[in-house]
């Protein structure tokens, strides 16, 4: 076992590792709502709990749980030391996450892309990892579509399933316009830069 440093010992034992702080909007403090503390970093003897992004909604934080091995929700109103409740538990990590109205949306290359109810746990996926094309980020999410970089190739999928393309090479970054254009099929208008 590792002994404990001096630095722990005179702090009480524990190194904090991760928060999620709720800030409000108008006036105010920030409120810690999750923390995770640890007896010594150095170690290599913690997992850290937060296995994605933080994402929230008006009512809910969500993130990948390693303590419940999947996607979990804590109430905005939340003390810190409030459980959080497993939403998800089909997956165990996530590269990332995104929400958007009744529905969380989970990507990794090892499963592509999943859409989650918010309330019942229920989850359907969305795109393949063949599809998703490798490691994948900057998922985003508009009215209709989902989007996401594959070492700079921005592809679409239709958000609740179905068919989806390529949209461009070279791409470093973007922001969904939340428009459509209909000419022989759909095509999303996307922002590139």
């Amino acid at each position: 076992p590792c002994a404990p440093t001096a630095t722990a010992r005179e702090t009480g034992g524990l190194t904090r590792v991760s928060d999620i702080n709720r800030i409000p909007g108008m006036g105010g403090l920030p409120r810690t709502i999750f923390s995770q503390d640890v007896d010594n970093i150095f170690c290599g003897q913690w997992i850290p709990e937060l296995l994605s992004n933080v994402v929230f909604d008006v009512d809910f934080a969500y993130w990948m749980s390693s303590e419940y091995d999947g996607l979990v929700k804590l109430s905005v109103e939340a003390n810190d030391g409030d459980e959080p409740t497993p939403v998800y538990t089909g997956q165990s990590n996530a590269d990332a996450i995104v929400e958007r109205g009744d529905f969380v949306w989970l990507m990794d290359d090892a499963y592509g892309i999943i859409r989650v109810n918010k309330e019942t746990g229920a989850a359907t996926p969305i795109t393949t990892p063949a599809q998703l094309g490798g490691f994948a980020r900057d998922l985003q999410i508009d009215e209709d579509y989902v989007y996401w970089n594959q070492s700079g190739f921005l592809k679409f999928q239709v958000a609740n399933g179905g068919p989806g393309s390529g949209i461009a090479t070279g791409v470093t970054g973007y922001t969904p316009d939340f428009l459509l254009c209909i000419v022989p099929g759909p095509c999303p208008d996307v922002v590139l830069v």
